[in-house]
């Protein structure tokens, strides 16, 4: 019940190449704190990798509003670059 442990394993899950594993455990982390920035932007890469587009576009968007409110500059900058990339 610990966000930032889905998260980690999540991250972990991902660069080991198993990018459903590690959407599991990031929605999770997410579900369990709907403000935790990093994990928007972590899901929103692996929403990618997996050619899930329009979820990592959402996910994106959802996360800059997140961060923007909180303040977290850095995640924000990050998903604000993947979401141009996007083409959105």
């Amino acid at each position: 019940e610990d966000p930032m442990s889905h998260w980690t394993l999540g991250k972990a899950l991902h660069e080991a190449g198993d990018a459903e594993g590690a959407e599991h455990h990031l929605r999770e982390a997410l579900r369990l704190d709907p403000r935790y920035s990093a994990a928007y932007l972590a899901l929103g890469r692996v929403l990618v990798d997996r050619a899930k587009l329009a979820d990592a576009r959402e996910v994106f968007r959802r996360g800059i509003a997140v961060a923007d409110e909180k303040g977290d500059l850095q995640p924000k900058a990050y998903m604000e670059k993947h979401l141009r990339q996007l083409g959105s």
